[in-house]
């Protein structure tokens, strides 16, 4: 097993840390808890939401234009399933109980995805390693395309800033029909360096896989009287919106050319951990009703990743104090509008796409 890259343990900067978060601790005290009842009711609601445009798309079989609308409703609630619930029981930041946030994690597996393959994609080699090549395996997505700028540049690559428009939608239905097997049975996968992975899990991969297939496009046809083809046309709709409206969320706090991708030399990075999650990941300015309700505070996701196991009802008090933190003692912090950060992803993928010339004025 390869052995796992070393932060920098600069102490200066492990003491801005230190200080940091005993304010944001503190900060979280005062506010109290509150907030957290909203995430608990949404706990509840937002499962039910699904599965009600799911039985209402069952009864479409007359009208096929809305059994394809409420798929792409049960596109749009994975996303938001994704963002409030599932991403926080991850972190054991839904409940305080450890064994209800695991349970809830098997709203991942309903919908589609593997959720004990993700979390140890997320947790252990996103969240330590942002940005960086060969760990970050939330970055690390496919060979059809280069993020990351050390990565060789194949002739596939020319025109990527190209083909992301018509790559991009099939986001999810690689995720939960292609990259998850790989994880599984590939060992080149990333995360196959931190573990063996338990028999009973790959039990679980295909049963939940099964069952994700047969409700969503065998239960329609074959006892709805919907067609094979429109169910699996409705099921293609539903994971192409969701993965437009997951990437619209997930591409701009990390993957793009404002944000660095630190390489590791000597089995080392060249930073400490809060140093290197300052300059690999980025805030959204967008702040609504919407985006702290419905998609899980994520523009603020330095906050999440400096504080994993706080609540995202927090999140922008904790934004607000780190970024006055950066400001005091000249640290990097950025933030950027949703508009232009996705910007920065395109011109990330297009200036990686550029063949590499050899033969430049340093020769």
């Amino acid at each position: 097993m390869e052995s796992i890259p070393l932060f920098n343990k600069h102490q200066a900067n492990q003491q801005y840390f230190l200080e940091l978060k005993r304010s944001v601790y503190q900060k979280v005290e005062n506010v109290g808890t509150n907030r957290l009842k909203w995430i608990k009711i949404k706990a509840c609601i937002l499962p039910l939401l699904y599965f009600a445009f799911y039985i209402l798309a069952l009864q479409q079989n007359k009208h096929i234009l809305l059994f394809y609308f409420f798929y792409m409703l049960m596109g749009l609630m994975m996303v938001f399933l994704y963002l409030n619930i599932i991403h926080e029981a991850s972190h054991n930041s839904l409940f305080r109980n450890k064994k209800i946030n695991s349970l809830f994690m098997y709203l991942f597996d309903l919908i589609g995805a593997n959720s004990y393959i993700w979390k140890l994609r997320h947790t252990r080699l996103h969240h330590n390693f942002s940005n960086v090549a060969g760990w970050d395996s939330d970055i690390q997505q496919s060979s059809l395309f280069k993020v990351f700028p050390s990565d060789e540049t194949k002739k596939m690559h020319h025109h990527q800033h190209i083909r992301v428009f018509f790559i991009y939608p099939l986001y999810l239905l690689n995720w939960l029909l292609i990259r998850d097997f790989k994880d599984y049975f590939s060992k080149e996968q990333l995360v196959q360096k931190i573990g063996k992975i338990p028999f009973l899990e790959y039990i679980k991969l295909f049963l939940f896989k099964s069952f994700f297939l047969f409700y969503t496009i065998f239960v329609p046809a074959v006892f709805f009287g919907f067609t094979l083809l429109q169910g699996i046309t409705a099921f293609t709709i539903m994971l192409i919106v969701a993965g437009i409206f997951a990437l619209i969320v997930l591409l701009p706090p990390h993957a793009n050319i404002k944000n660095d991708f630190p390489l590791v030399k000597n089995g080392a990075l060249d930073n400490s951990w809060f140093i290197h999650q300052l300059i690999t990941t980025n805030d959204v300015t967008t702040s609504n009703w919407f985006t702290r309700h419905m998609m899980g505070n994520f523009n603020y996701h330095l906050s999440h990743h400096l504080f994993p196991k706080i609540s995202h009802a927090y999140a922008p008090e904790i934004a607000k104090m780190i970024k006055e933190y950066a400001i005091q003692f000249d640290l990097p912090y950025r933030r950027y509008t949703l508009s232009a950060a996705l910007k920065y992803h395109y011109l990330l993928i297009k200036k990686n796409g550029i063949p590499q010339d050899f033969f430049e004025e340093d020769m």
